[in-house]
Order: C-alpha cells, then structure tokens, then sequence
C-alpha cells in the first residue's frame, strides 16, 4: 500500500507524521510525506519518503499577520483577526504548493492529511481514493470547550456556546481561503466548489476518519465526538542512539539538572529582552535557553547557563529539573511523557488551551503568557514546580504504554481495506 501524508507547518506539524511514516513502512507499506524542504534533515533514518512542497517553513512565523496574532494576547476578536489575516496571506501564494501536493499524491492508495494540508481531502476526491485526517489540535465540535481557535485562556463555557464557538470560529477562518481553493479544485481537480460550511465541517458531515495524535490522558476524547474520530495517543519516533553535543554532555554532568527554556518555533518576539526576563527569574538557576526559531538566549550568558540548539526532547526533558515551554502540542507531549513539571509561556495558537489543560490536570502551575511575562511570574511559577513532580511522574507512567503511532497505522490499513473492498489484494 503506498501511504501519501500532506503535512504543512512547523517541526511539530511534521515530526509526528515521520513517526506515523515510520511505522507504517516497518508494516511493509510505501510512505511519503509531501512537506517543506526546511525538515528534509528529519527524514534520516525513518524510511520515509520525502516529496518536497515549494515554500519556506519558518515564512508564517515572520509574517506580518504573525505579528498581529502575537499582539492580539488573549483577546478572542484581535486573534481571529490575526488568523484571517494569516490566512489570507497563505491562500495568496498557494497555487504552487497545492499542485506539488497534487503530483506527489497521484500514486498513493490513501491520502492523510493535517489540519493545515485540508487541500487533501480535494485531492483525495479528485483520485478516487479513501481520506484520514490526522490532527494535533482538538478543532471537531463539541459542547465541552470552546473552539482552540478562538477562545484561547478563558475556561471552558456553556455548552450550546461552545458549539456555536466552534462553528463560528470555522466560518470565520475558512471563507479567506473559500475562493482560490475553490477555482484550484475546478481549474486542477475538476472538482465542483467546496460547501458553504466549509471542510471541516463537510469532512465531519462525510464522517470522513479522524485520527488525534495526542493522549486522552491529557484530553479524554468529549462524549459528542462521533465514533469515527480517535484520540490515538501521541506519535513519536522510538529513543535514537542520540549524542549529545559535548558542551551539553559536560553542562548536564556538572551539576544538579537545570531548568529548560524554549519558545519553539515561534520568531515574532524580542529574543534579547526575553532572555534578559528570563536571566533575571532564573535568579542563578542552573538552564539551558534554546535558541529555537526566534533566536532566545543570544548574547553574553552566565556560566550557570547554557544556549543550546536543537536537541531532541525526549532525550533531554528527563534529565532535567523543570521545563518551561510554549506549549505547543508537540512540546506538550514531550513535556508530559518526561515526568518532569513544567511552565507553560504559551506564545500562540493551540499553545493556549494546551497550556491550560495541564494546569487543569494538575501537572503545571498557571500558565504566563509571553505578552505577559515577566521576571516576577517566571520565578513564581518555577518555585511551584517541585510540589508538582509527582503528578507529573504519575501522568507520565499512565501515558507510558500509549502506541499512538501503531494505532494510528493500524487503523489507517483498516480505513484503506474497507476503500479496496474485502476481494482486493494488498
């Protein structure tokens, strides 16, 4: 079976894909993965195949609307502002990206695609051939919480309000891309147009399967999901025989476990008067500042603290003291299956309500903001850290035996089986 997965974003959109690709060529299976050339680094080793999409991964980072959502804070109507703008930024230089993802799914037997690759589910009906959706962020309606989208620190509201929340939300973000997909669906796929109600909801309508690629420890699947949506666990690739660099291997043994520091892929901040916020709560705490995409940690730093690049997050999380982070939902798993506390500064996006949901589950202490962050919060977060490795150990044992990335692998051969029909050969 060839397996074509469309995945656009950041290193955490694609480093699960790789894991689900990995498994699913051990299976014996073809799997390719349409992405930016940015991450053509992270193939290495996962037999996965790598068709390159035209683009820059770290351009929606740097953008103008990036900006406008980084000021937006917690204001519902500035962020969805913000993500229009996003969007229609996108929509504008898309028609190159959408034909390579056309040309590098025209031999697969099944198309999975992520919540910011929905082209997929066109190019799937256009080929004849059955879809997976295969989300890290929890967008499917619902009467437990608010669109992720939207309501990005507030608790969770009444339940009609929450489903009109989520509906309105999609309206909103859906229409700037509504045009230039609907003339490439007619023009490339000879497609009809999108509905009025857009793809997810379409794709909900059509039951279309839906794979969610984080733990139902951290969010049990709502009771109103249908029965064609799975919270499968996290995907991660297995532990590497990692080395670490040795400044960090010396840094690690030369006293007790530091603090961790990283933004991710996020850019749009001030990188020197973070790192100035962030040296002042440390107060002589032992860290590691990863530069991520942003460029944190840049300067003269005390010999307490180390500027690290990348390193991989399940390798280095467990040897350390505490972690404070942006919360995206990558980094949010590794933070959860680590064992150790962590400090949300969620930056954007998802980030907020990942952000709250381990707060909420009693592993982290309130959450900071990075528009409001400040040398005071920091510090008293990082004090409430070590009354909470315990709950953190207990969430990472319950998690221990999720096999996110098989499931989801097995469950994709089933989706592809019932497409084939019982008669046809593998």
């Amino acid at each position: 079976m060839r397996v074509t997965m469309i995945s656009i974003g950041t290193v955490g959109d694609v480093m699960p894909f790789l894991a689900l690709g990995r498994v699913l060529a051990q299976r014996g299976h073809t799997a390719m993965l349409a992405t930016y050339g940015n991450f053509a680094p992270l193939f290495a080793g996962t037999g996965v195949i790598h068709h390159v999409l035209p683009g820059d991964a770290t351009r929606p980072m740097r953008s103008e609307a990036a900006t406008r959502l980084a000021k937006a804070g917690t204001r519902p109507l500035a962020y969805l502002n913000g993500l229009r703008r996003q969007a229609r930024e996108a929509a504008a230089r898309a028609r190159p990206l959408l034909d390579s993802a056309v040309e590098g799914s025209r031999d697969a037997d099944i198309l999975v695609y992520g919540l910011t690759s929905l082209m997929g589910g066109s190019i799937a009906a256009a080929m004849g051939i059955p879809e997976v959706q295969a989300f890290f962020t929890p967008v499917t309606p619902t009467r437990r919480f608010a669109s992720v989208l939207a309501r990005r620190d507030r608790p969770f509201a009444g339940g009609i309000g929450n489903l009109f929340n989520h509906l309105a939300t999609e309206q909103i973000l859906s229409q700037p891309y509504r045009v230039p997909l609907n003339t490439w669906r007619r023009d490339a796929l000879g497609l009809p147009p999108v509905p009025l109600r857009g793809m997810l909801r379409d794709a909900n309508r059509r039951r279309v399967p839906l794979l969610y690629g984080f733990s139902p420890e951290i969010l049990p699947p709502p009771p109103d999901w249908g029965g064609w949506i799975d919270v499968t666990g996290y995907w991660t690739l297995p532990p590497a025989d990692y080395q670490p660099p040795s400044e960090l291997a010396a840094f690690l043994a030369d006293g007790p476990p530091p603090v961790y520091v990283g933004l991710g892929s996020f850019a749009d901040y001030d990188p020197a008067a973070v790192t100035r916020t962030v040296l002042d709560a440390l107060d002589g705490r032992r860290a590691i500042l990863a530069e991520g995409w942003g460029g944190l940690g840049g300067g003269d730093l005390p010999s307490t603290v180390l500027r690290g690049a990348h390193c991989p997050h399940d390798w280095l999380f467990p040897r350390l003291s505490g972690i404070i982070h942006h919360a995206g939902g990558g980094t949010t798993g590794a933070v959860a299956r680590s064992g150790v506390p962590g400090l949300a500064v969620p930056t954007v996006g998802d980030g907020f309500f990942w952000a709250r949901r381990l707060h909420e589950i009693g592993v982290a202490p309130p959450p900071v903001p990075l528009r409001e962050l400040s040398a005071k919060r920091l510090r008293q977060g990082l004090d409430a850290l070590p009354a909470l490795r315990g709950q953190a150990e207990g969430l990472a044992r319950r998690m221990a035996g999720e096999q996110g990335a098989l499931r989801a692998a097995r469950l994709i051969e089933e989706v592809a089986a019932r497409g084939r029909g019982a008669g046809d050969d593998e």
